[in-house]
């Protein structure tokens, strides 16, 4: 297992296949390693049961900044301007 990671609690092992292979399809992902997205999404499947998953905490170190709140509220303000607009 990888340092700092956190592997999978499955009795196996193992992630669930289905859910993977629906991400690589609705991604798109292709690889020239792999002759089809079920290899693909098998080895991706392996790999994350050897070496688990990381955590990607995205709003902690932001809302912990001196203006953290103030900065995410106005992003999301900003955000939903733009997509307003769009429509």
């Amino acid at each position: 297992s990888v340092r700092g990671s956190i592997p999978y609690p499955e009795p196996s092992g193992l992630p669930p296949f289905d859910p993977i292979l629906t991400w690589v399809i609705a991604k798109n992902i292709t690889s020239p390693k792999y002759d089809s997205t079920y290899a693909l999404a098998s080895a991706i499947q392996r790999t994350i049961g050897e070496q688990g998953t990381f955590a990607h905490p995205f709003i902690r170190p932001a809302w912990r900044n001196a203006r953290g709140k103030r900065n995410i509220v106005r992003l999301n303000r900003q955000a939903m301007r733009r997509a307003v607009r769009r429509f």
